[in-house]
């Protein structure tokens, strides 16, 4: 277990949440406006 192996393993995982915080920033943002249009949709309605 050289320092070089290291190394390559944190910037993987580095790699991996990053790709993974993006897909849920992705559906955070879908889910928000979602459920704003919604609220928006029942306040004009109700």
């Amino acid at each position: 277990m050289g320092p070089g192996i290291i190394k390559n393993v944190l910037s993987l995982i580095i790699k991996v949440s990053l790709k993974i915080i993006n897909k849920i920033k992705k559906y955070f943002i879908y889910y928000s406006t979602y459920i704003f249009f919604t609220i928006l949709y029942l306040v004009i309605f109700i």
